[in-house]
């Protein structure tokens, strides 16, 4: 198994573990350590974007909430319903 930068694999589960530099300790703390899932193709996806988002906030200042970035990127179920649902309000409003 290759490793993913960033991460620790346990128990069937990817963390996205990284140490947070000392000008941005006040932020996040010393480290982030985060559940990004279990398939090794979606958590490459979930980390990168992590990274660049952390990067840029290290450099900027910004906090981002890291909880909600990773949440916003877990892939949405396909449930037929839903997408018939969704299909069906599509053609009422056309």
């Amino acid at each position: 198994m290759e490793q993913i930068r960033h991460t620790i694999h346990r128990n069937g589960y990817y963390y996205f573990n990284r140490r947070v530099p000392p000008h941005a300790v006040h932020n996040y703390g010393k480290s982030i350590r985060i559940r990004v899932g279990s398939e090794s193709a979606q958590v490459e996806r979930v980390v990168a974007r992590l990274t660049e988002a952390l990067n840029f906030s290290f450099q900027s200042g910004a906090k981002i909430d890291v909880v909600a970035l990773v949440q916003a990127m877990e892939p949405k179920p396909s449930v037929l319903s839903v997408m018939a649902a969704v299909s069906y309000q599509d053609e009422e409003t056309s």
